[in-house]
């Protein structure tokens, strides 16, 4: 984890706002220690001391003493520890959904042609969510970009991601981005639905949505770079047909060939480490950790986590998306049996032979489809 802090200060009205010394990390714990604000203050006064875990952030008030221009205020002081915070308050209070992040249009974006990459993170694992990115910039500043030295996400560091970032968001007078995070119940329910929706269409759609809502903004896209999910060229040429007016680019490893792909990676990887972090548990499971490794289904730390909350009527914790075949057969094996009331019926039906749906059995009620019966529906005799 970093230890630089992150001060946004708001101080009041004719006050000089403190500055906070670099954030130390101990044993886990950080501590911001805040100088002396003035010298009206006790020559003996201890300056005062936060301690918080370290990823989160805290906000503190500092009293500014009365011989300041005759007056008491307070500054307020916002320290980021970890280095990067993004604001996933949205998901956190219902991570059942989706939630939409962006920054700020920068000006140029709406004036100069634009370049904008495509990338996600989280495609594979069976906990948490799945983000979408994107990241655009004006063509003529695409070697500004190249300057942050931008990699492909899977190649760096978290540290390095959260640095990376950071730099972006310096920049934001010509770099900008947005998110689309999925959360695991979505892909689930979306996959495992009646009317199935895979996960290639989802990230299909999720992509091309993004990019919708960066022209919704205005942000004036000529050309964009997409890291393929399937085939590169069925893909581009949907990409293409939805935006005509644009130049549009499908390759695999994107991500490693263009730079604005690149960062998109980074936005997408750091959103989705904050948000598996910070989940907001709604079960009530008993000794719930957060040890669960990567997170992928062949990563034996996870497994382990996924037998011990699994629960037998339940299920497991809407971190985990249920659809996924290890979690599946982690079901089976560990929970409870479940006999349909309709199951009977249905392999009764299914045993008979299809020459028997041609022939005459006399003038017999047919039971009506089962999506009525779900729904206690009966035909209208009378309106």
């Amino acid at each position: 984890m970093s230890a630089n802090s992150l001060c946004e200060q708001q101080p009041a009205a004719g006050d000089v706002p403190p500055q906070a010394e670099p954030l130390r990390s101990q044993g886990g714990v950080c501590k911001a220690t805040l100088p002396t604000l003035y010298s009206e203050l006790p020559p003996r006064r201890n300056p005062p001391e936060l301690q918080f875990p370290q990823g989160h952030r805290a906000t503190f008030t500092v009293p500014v003493s009365q011989g300041l221009r005759g007056r008491r205020g307070v500054s307020c002081v916002s320290i980021g520890v970890g280095g990067v915070s993004m604001d996933l308050s949205e998901l956190e209070k219902d991570n059942t959904g989706r939630c939409r992040l962006s920054s700020p249009v920068p000006a140029v974006c709406r004036e100069e042609p634009c370049v904008l990459g495509v990338d996600e993170a989280g495609r594979g694992p069976v906990l948490g969510p799945m983000v979408y990115a994107i990241c655009y910039c004006p063509q003529s500043r695409l070697t500004d970009l190249e300057a942050l030295k931008v990699a492909d996400s899977k190649t760096l560091s978290e540290n390095e991601r959260d640095r990376l970032f950071l730099k972006m968001e310096e920049d934001r007078d010509f770099v900008g981005w947005a998110l689309d995070v999925l959360s695991p119940n979505l892909i689930s329910t979306s996959m495992l639905g009646r009317v199935k929706y895979n996960l290639n269409s989802l990230s299909h759609d999720t992509a091309s949505g993004l990019i919708q809502y960066a022209l919704d903004q205005g942000v004036n896209v000529t050309q964009v770079f997409v890291d393929t999910v399937g085939l590169a060229e069925t893909y581009q040429e949907r990409l293409q047909k939805r935006f005509p007016d644009i130049t549009v680019t499908v390759k695999a490893k994107a991500d490693a060939l263009y730079p604005v792909v690149s960062a998109a990676s980074i936005c997408a990887k750091v959103a989705r480490d904050q948000a598996v972090k910070s989940w907001q548990f709604v079960e009530k499971v008993q000794d719930l950790d957060a040890d669960y490794g990567s997170g992928y289904p062949n990563d034996p730390k996870t497994k382990a986590w996924l037998r011990k909350h699994v629960e037998p009527v339940f299920g497991f914790p809407q971190l985990v998306r249920f659809s996924w075949r290890t979690a599946q057969a982690i079901l089976e094996k560990e929970a409870e049996g479940v006999t349909w009331e309709d199951s009977a019926a249905e392999e009764q039906e299914g045993s008979r032979k299809i020459t028997s749906y041609f022939q005459s059995e006399g003038p017999q009620a047919r039971p009506p489809h089962r999506y009525f019966q779900e729904r206690g529906l009966e035909s209208a005799t009378a309106l």
